[in-house]
């Protein structure tokens, strides 16, 4: 396994172009810290799918920003299915869900090739975070872009923005914005749908409700921007998920807090407990329970409504165990957050 120095000239970088992405200019000394390092492409499987690398020299793994490509077929059973009958196979994998959901489709298929293509014969990529303050998501790897020089090309490529370009994943801003290329993101989505590339084509085999997603994202998103805007100044604001968040909570116990996180997809909502509660997960093992006062007062405030938007929390956070907890016991201190 084999690491590679950054050069200083990654350094220099963050007032140059890389490739025609133009990032927004920030400080060397904090160029440094986005830049994670230069590392070596598995040599023996570097492409798992659409969206998923493996480098030498890394112990955690790897998450790209701001895409999200179908998945690959799981089971031959699926792959089977899909082909006899496409209809009856999607309509089946979303049946009685409330949020999109993922599966195997021939679109993921047809990403994990362009993934493929675009790094075969690809030596080594650099990883660059988007932010200092989130550098691993909910299950510790690490958040990051991808830059490389695909064989036969001169000039290096930022490969999240490239997948969205030719139409193998839509912009993703599930987990907020891109602060450094969301212009460049937007306007790859954009030259992608005119071009009616990969999933933009009419009734492609894969997913077929990407308005209902890129809604569901879009949202999400702007509720990430709000939230920073309104509570940047404030003291005892805690966004859940970011890197510092269990060393903000243990600061806090005992104190009121307002806290930013989102209720869980899946399994998140106890209403018949006692006493009633859902579960807003900040990272894997860190999970912030949001007890209510009364049956009554968590059906007005409707977290089952919410499954998977952002809420702002606020009250005195305490010690559960293991676990955080806050208690609601007026409805002014649990909403739905924001948009612009």
């Amino acid at each position: 396994m084999k690491k590679y120095a950054v050069s200083l000239s990654l350094v220099v970088a963050c007032w140059l172009s890389v490739s025609g992405f133009a990032p927004q200019p920030v400080a060397c000394d904090e160029q440094k810290t986005l830049v994670l390092g230069t590392y070596e492409l598995d040599r023996y499987n570097p492409v798992t799918d659409g969206d998923t690398i493996r480098v030498w020299g890394l112990r955690e793994g790897i998450r790209l920003l701001c895409v999200d490509t179908e998945e690959t077929f799981k089971s031959l059973d699926d792959r089977k299915n899909a082909g006899i009958n496409w209809d009856a196979y999607q309509a089946a994998k979303e049946a009685d869900q409330e949020l999109p959901v993922k599966y195997g489709t021939f679109m993921g298929e047809e990403a994990a090739h362009f993934a493929r293509d675009f790094f075969r014969g690809v030596k080594e990529v650099r990883l660059e975070y988007d932010t200092l303050s989130r550098k691993k998501g909910f299950f510790g790897r690490h958040l990051c872009y991808v830059f490389a020089t695909p064989a036969g090309k001169d000039k290096e490529a930022n490969f999240c923005v490239e997948l969205v370009r030719q139409g193998y994943s839509p912009y993703s801003m599930k987990y907020g914005h891109s602060e450094r290329f969301r212009k460049e993101f937007e306007a790859a989505q954009k030259e992608a749908r005119e071009a009616k590339r990969g999933i933009w084509r009419e009734k492609p085999m894969g997913y077929r409700d990407y308005e209902t997603r890129l809604a569901w994202w879009g949202t999400r998103g702007d509720q990430i921007d709000k939230y920073r805007a309104q509570y940047a100044k404030t003291a005892n604001a805690i966004e859940l998920g970011n890197d510092n968040t269990a060393e903000s909570l243990e600061a806090n116990v005992g104190k009121d807090v307002v806290l930013f996180g989102s209720v869980g997809e899946h399994d998140s909502v106890f209403a018949r407990e006692d006493p009633p509660y859902c579960v807003i997960a900040a990272q894997r093992d860190v999970d912030v329970n949001v007890r209510f006062k009364s049956a009554e007062l968590i059906g007005a405030c409707g977290p089952e409504k919410l499954l998977g938007y952002f809420v702002i929390v606020k009250g005195t956070l305490q010690r559960d165990g293991k676990d955080w907890q806050v208690l609601v016991e007026d409805a002014k201190q649990f909403k739905k957050a924001e948009v612009k």
